[in-house]
């Protein structure tokens, strides 16, 4: 099909699942390569080889029979590819590090119909006419760590890290709390700097996310709100170490009633979780008023320890009344604990490393956006707004323009296309 669409002069989008609010997996016009059905899954001394179709459902069964960890996200449906590929945050992020870091190899057919096999000593191409070239140049590997997907080609395997299961298994634990802002602001409020108190702390065995929703009310008062948290820690409930940090936020939120259990696995967790289907998610479009997709900025240590992200919430939080209710989802599920690893050798943007939080504001309006992007000039590039200026800045920081290189140097007719994707402003 490659070789077809470059024959002809057409366009390929690539979809494993299709879970993606900016529509990137489809094109106008393109051949659609779907890889929802590829799901090999092969065992080695160093680690696994993957099929694209994967789901992480399937990934944490395989690696339940083996005994091993693998990195993911948090959906069950959510395919391997477009989350290693596009830098990958999830509850075992902050010990095992993201999607990107977990690429040890990947094969990709590429624009031409050439077979590339990148790994860390280096690249081989296998060219239509069985050619085959070898380098010592890593420059794939380092794009597709973090670089998005759907631009390099189509991916036909992957091979990833492997870990050890932790000592004690996994802890959730899971809370949440309700009022309404007419008697219950100072609740509320309270609890946001509680939290955010307590997600400083945090080291690398702790990963997860905590969301607030203000919403309007035709009840007694006219908004309402609710607070939910979901964390898992790597390890047993019994560690001296988890009581005293749930203590922690006991201490300044005695009304949270946290419900903990202990699950020997990821599997054991995904059991738990109602059935889903691998179908592509709705499109959230952008409109006059609104950006579309999912607004989100990493925020730094730094601007929870000033005050500026609390400030900037209770303000928006406090408005509700006359203006807009969002709802406010924290990430803590990225590389910025204490303790946690930090691969230099990724394309993900330094935001990707450094922020403790990934945050997602639920459907702002365009005239609210640029409040919240002044809190991070980062953004993650898998969960973001549809338009939005400076895009290439806001995923890549600094590693854009060797990527856009890499890019033009494999794929010099854009015939791999996705929108605000490496390559994008030139088509």
């Amino acid at each position: 099909m490659v070789q077809f669409a470059s024959q002809h002069n057409l366009c390929l989008s690539v979809a494993g699942t299709g879970h993606d609010f900016l529509h990137r997996h489809s094109l106008d016009g393109s051949l659609f390569v779907r890889t929802s059905l590829m799901k090999s899954v092969e065992w080695t001394s160093g680690g696994v080889v993957v099929g694209p179709g994967l789901t992480f459902a399937e990934l944490h069964y395989a690696a339940s029979k083996a005994n091993r960890s693998l990195a993911s996200g948090w959906a069950t449906t959510v395919g391997i590819v477009g989350w290693s590929l596009g830098g990958g945050h999830g509850p075992l992020s902050p010990k095992l590090g993201l999607g990107s870091d977990q690429i040890l190899g990947v094969q990709v057919v590429g624009p031409d119909g050439s077979l590339y096999t990148a790994t860390e000593t280096g690249t081989r191409r296998v060219g239509l006419d069985g050619k085959v070239e070898e380098s010592g140049a890593t420059d794939l590997l380092w794009a597709v760590r973090g670089g998005g997907g759907s631009t390099w080609g189509v991916i036909t395997s992957l091979t990833l890290k492997t870990h050890d299961l932790p000592q004690g298994g996994y802890t959730s634990v899971s809370a949440s709390l309700a009022g309404d802002l007419c008697s219950g602001e100072g609740t509320l409020l309270g609890l946001l700097d509680t939290y955010l108190a307590w997600a400083m702390t945090l080291d690398e065995n702790w990963g997860g996310l905590a969301w607030f929703t203000p919403q309007k009310s035709n009840g007694t008062c006219s908004v309402v709100w609710s607070f939910n948290l979901i964390y898992l820690y790597q390890g047993s409930s019994s560690d001296p170490t988890f009581k005293a940090t749930l203590q922690d936020l006991l201490n300044g939120a005695p009304a949270l009633q946290p419900q903990v259990t202990t699950y020997p696995d990821m599997w054991s967790i995904v059991l738990t979780k109602a059935l889903e289907p691998i179908i592509p998610v709705s499109y959230l479009a952008p409109s006059g008023t609104m950006p579309g997709g999912l607004p989100s900025i990493l925020i730094s240590r730094e601007t929870v320890a000033d005050g500026s992200l609390s400030q900037t919430l209770k303000s928006q939080i406090h408005n509700c009344f006359a203006q807009n209710c969002y709802s406010y989802q924290f990430y803590q599920d990225i590389t910025g604990n204490i303790n946690s690893p930090q691969d230099p050798n990724v394309s993900v943007n330094p935001g990707m490393r450094s922020a403790i939080f990934h945050l997602v504001v639920i459907l702002p309006t365009l005239q609210d956006v640029p409040t919240f992007y002044k809190l991070g000039e980062y953004s993650y590039f898998s969960e973001s707004a549809f338009s939005m200026d400076s895009w290439q800045n806001r995923y890549w920081g600094p590693n854009y323009p060797r990527l856009l290189q890499i890019k033009q140097t494999m794929d010099p007719q854009n015939k791999f296309w996705c929108h605000h994707c490496v390559g994008d402003t030139s088509l």
